[in-house]
């Protein structure tokens, strides 16, 4: 009796959950910001590169696995960096693209269904517009 009422009252919480996350509107600006926050840590991976590469001498005791954990350990801090260093570069992505996402949005929104683009091309079989045969 203790279990079936476990039971129901997890597919309870359950089916609530899942009300709550149908009812809240998509977030437009979410992948946005986690691709620009990926392209930041990009920025700072390269950042770290060029600066390993102004070394002043050549280690003696370096090697080519050496090189390539030293690339690793360099993508993973640039990736830790990003998500706690705020450079401003993410934001200035999101704000940038957010701007010129919206405005397509409201372009599309404002564009008959029926109209066809000026660059589009007419259907196979139907005439231009404008060419007479």
């Amino acid at each position: 009796m203790q279990g079936d009422l476990n039971i129901n009252g997890m597919i309870e919480a359950a089916r609530a959950t899942a009300e709550n996350a149908s009812l809240k509107p998509p977030d437009r600006n979410a992948s946005l910001r986690e691709v620009a926050e990926q392209f930041e840590a990009i920025f700072l991976n390269e950042f770290i590169k060029q600066a390993r590469k102004a070394k002043l001498a050549e280690d003696i005791l370096g090697s080519s696995a050496q090189d390539t954990y030293q690339d690793m350990m360099d993508r993973e801090l640039s990736s830790q960096l990003s998500g706690r260093v705020n450079l401003g570069i993410a934001e200035a992505l999101v704000r940038q693209l957010g701007h010129a996402q919206a405005a397509q949005a409201q372009a599309a929104q404002a564009q008959p269904a029926h109209a066809q683009p000026a660059h589009a091309q007419p259907a196979q079989g139907q005439p231009a517009q404008g060419k007479a045969d």
